[in-house]
């Protein structure tokens, strides 16, 4: 007959080995996420690709399709997560093939608006509503309640994970 001691040791391992489990269940789901997301890159850059853009020219023609009077490099940054550099490679490929050009902003005198031409609207309604065709098909089969599930639960994680990220920036500064 086991003691009192033998068995809290026991419920310790259970609990233990509870914790691993769902240690090892998180893991696994974080993997079929990052795959997800690896995905879902492969599949917009390939739709990019049939149409001569990267990924990142697609967000971008995306986005000055969505500013008619023109945005600022600044905004369009922080829109789509990229550096300057790479933001501002984008627009000189799009301005040199005539589909986007810039302005000085008005209210500062400085800041550059970033707008597409005449052409680049015409490229826009093409390639985008294309995309935007596709992208609605898929959702009709997915249904716009998982739909906005899916976006509630992204939205979750990606809250939990900016705040850790803010954390660990405390942390470092702490340790200074």
């Amino acid at each position: 007959m086991k003691g009192k001691e033998d068995a809290e040791s026991d419920g310790e391992r259970v609990r233990e080995m509870d914790e691993f489990d769902g240690q090892r269940e998180l893991e696994r789901c974080l993997d079929d996420l990052y795959r997800d997301f690896f995905r879902m890159d492969s599949l917009y850059s390939a739709f990019a690709k049939r149409h001569g853009e990267s990924y990142h020219a697609l967000a971008a023609l995306d986005i000055l399709g969505e500013h008619p009077d023109g945005i600022r490099q600044k905004d369009l940054v922080k829109l789509m997560f990229l550096p300057k550099q790479t933001v501002g490679a984008i627009m000189g490929g799009f301005e040199r093939r005539g589909l986007a050009d810039h302005r000085r902003a008005a209210a500062d005198g400085r800041s550059k608006l970033h707008f597409l031409t005449p052409a680049g609207e015409a490229y826009h309604r093409r390639v985008i509503g294309a995309l935007r065709d596709i992208e609605l098909e898929c959702a009709r089969l997915v249904g716009a309640e998982d739909m906005g599930r899916a976006h509630d639960i992204n939205t979750r994680l990606f809250d939990a994970f900016e705040e850790a990220l803010k954390k660990e920036d405390r942390k470092d500064e702490e340790t200074r």
